[in-house]
């Protein structure tokens, strides 16, 4: 039957033969292939090389000959033996109901099943699969995913775009003609309708892509084996020069400690985004993101968040626009850890201030309505934007992400308006949170930390060099007591930290908050010997 063959293929001997060398060292080379083949050319040409101790020069043509003879073979013997179904089929040798019977049941067992791995067994096979002769073909297929649904994505956007510009000119039609307020009103419900029908039709079909890549993805991690071939690497993408400075610092007396610091001028969604969405070369970023994910090498990444949990305005807004551009395979989407947190984690975190009186009695008394709110909306639609749970400053969630450049982990910390002010001092509650995501990535394996240094997103107008110096003073002597502290707390050491500075910056105002890092942290300078 069709259906078992494909399940358990027969293999058959093929004699793979090629002539290497020169006429002065002529080397004939004589291998047994079973086709279909499984191995890895490139691998199979080293354990050749090595076995029989030929050059290693040898190696690229053997391996490319290699490629070829696999690939003609498994063609030849797939279409050999596709031929004899039809034969069979032709001649009514084949039970058609059988085999229609036995399709159907693997949909439905597919449908039945969809995550083939459990969340116990998907990060070692992940990372013994990255690891092997095949985490090349594995990245460039995260690669092609990414880039598939990137250009939906953006078809998705374009059309939106292109709906709204026809529904803007239709409503200036009719409001130039003088039509009655019923009628723009309708025409306005209508235009507004069809956004939404098209909204949810392109989301439909993003959805359905990611979720297919994700049993596809995971398929291939039970089986072992992973379709495709490797690629190219790409260069890294400059964007344009980068105000960048770096130092080594030493911490404590008696037992020192290196760290690397980082002052950077850029958007700190850069990243987040790989250069590239079309799906060609595969990017550095992604080959150490991924080699990293199960690893002791975190990174992690700080932004300034307000005290909704959602992704519908601002920095929150970009951010999610970057995670939707390529499948979430590891961790759930960024959408359903958020709503995760709302219905799980804000109501604990309120319950636990009550009990043990860390906000006011107004605190309270909010967080309780918050509660009571909770309980009685659980099954309304309002509950989803969080408008009823509330944060306070200095309050940290936090979102794991393997579909991101450079980040592996990203800390939202909670602020508001009032971090602009200049009467910040370092016991303000969000220089207490910084604290704590310090705490945690030393916990956690997070060896790499990017984090504002304004503790602002952007630079704005009223923000001063005279401002711009105290916070960076402030920052800086907050966050080098707290990396003093590290030793008490055990874990990892924290290897890089990177302070962001908005993209706008002028170079002479990063100048001086360049000069004012080795006069608070202690640089490490080489001794320089003259005669």
């Amino acid at each position: 039957m069709i259906g078992d063959s494909s399940a358990n293929i027969a293999k058959v001997d093929r004699m793979f033969e090629l002539s290497l060398g020169g006429p002065e060292y002529p080397v004939r080379v004589r291998l047994p292939i079973k086709i279909p083949c499984s191995d890895d050319p490139v691998e199979l040409a080293h354990r050749v090389l090595q076995h029989h101790n030929l050059p290693i020069y040898m190696h690229q043509e053997l391996s490319e000959a290699l490629k070829k003879f696999i690939r003609e073979e498994s063609c030849s013997l797939s279409r050999h033996r596709a031929a004899a179904k039809l034969q069979q089929l032709a001649a009514g040798k084949l039970n058609t109901e059988s085999i229609a019977q036995y399709w159907q049941q693997q949909d439905q067992q597919q449908q039945v099943c969809p995550e083939l791995l459990s969340a116990e067994e998907l990060p070692g096979l992940y990372h013994s699969l990255v690891h092997s002769a095949c985490g090349g073909k594995l990245l460039q297929l995260e690669h092609q995913y990414s880039g598939e649904i990137a250009m939906l994505v953006s078809r998705r956007d374009l059309c939106i775009s292109q709906l709204d510009e026809k529904q803007a000119a239709e409503l200036s039609v009719a409001v130039s003609a003088g039509c009655s307020d019923s009628r723009v009103n309708a025409v306005t419900a209508t235009h507004l309708e069809a956004t939404q029908l098209a909204t949810a039709e392109w989301d439909s079909a993003i959805t359905g892509l990611k979720e297919q890549q994700i049993r596809n993805f995971r398929a291939m991690l039970r089986d072992g084996q992973v379709a495709g071939s490797m690629q190219d690497i790409g260069a890294v993408v400059e964007s344009g020069p980068v105000l960048e400075e770096s130092f080594t610092i030493q911490l404590g007396t008696q037992m020192k400690q290196m760290h690397n610091l980082r002052l950077v001028a850029a958007d700190a969604l850069d990243l987040c985004h790989y250069g590239s969405e079309d799906g060609g070369a595969l990017p550095p970023q992604r080959i150490q993101t991924s080699l990293q994910l199960y690893g002791r090498n975190l990174h992690g990444l700080v932004i300034m968040v307000d005290n909704r949990i959602n992704s519908y305005s601002g920095t929150k807004k970009e951010f999610g626009s970057v995670c939707s551009r390529a499948t979430e395979l590891h961790f759930p989407e960024l959408c359903d850890q958020l709503e995760q947190i709302r219905e799980l984690l804000v109501p604990a975190v309120g319950r636990w201030r009550c009990r043990h009186g860390s906000v006011s009695a107004a605190g309270r008394r909010d967080l309780q309505s918050v509660e009571e709110r909770t309980r009685v909306e659980e099954s309304t639609e309002d509950e989803s934007d969080g408008a009823s749970q509330q944060l306070i400053p200095g309050d940290v969630y936090i979102t794991r992400h393997s579909n991101l450049s450079a980040v592996h982990v990203v800390f939202h910390v909670v602020c508001e308006d009032s971090i602009r002010s200049n009467n910040l001092t370092s016991r303000d509650p969000v220089i207490l949170g910084l604290r704590n995501v310090l705490k945690v990535a030393c916990l956690c394996d997070i060896t790499t930390l990017s984090l504002p240094l304004l503790l602002s997103n952007c630079l704005s107008e009223d923000m001063s060099v005279q401002w711009c110096q105290r916070r960076a003073e402030l920052i800086y002597k907050c966050v080098k007591g707290f990396m003093m502290e590290m030793t008490s707390w055990g874990g990892s050491e924290m290897n890089t930290l990177q302070f962001m500075l908005p993209k706008n910056i002028s170079e002479a105002q990063f100048q001086s908050l360049s000069a004012m890092l080795p006069s608070i942290f202690r640089v490490s300078n080489p001794l320089v010997v003259t005669e």
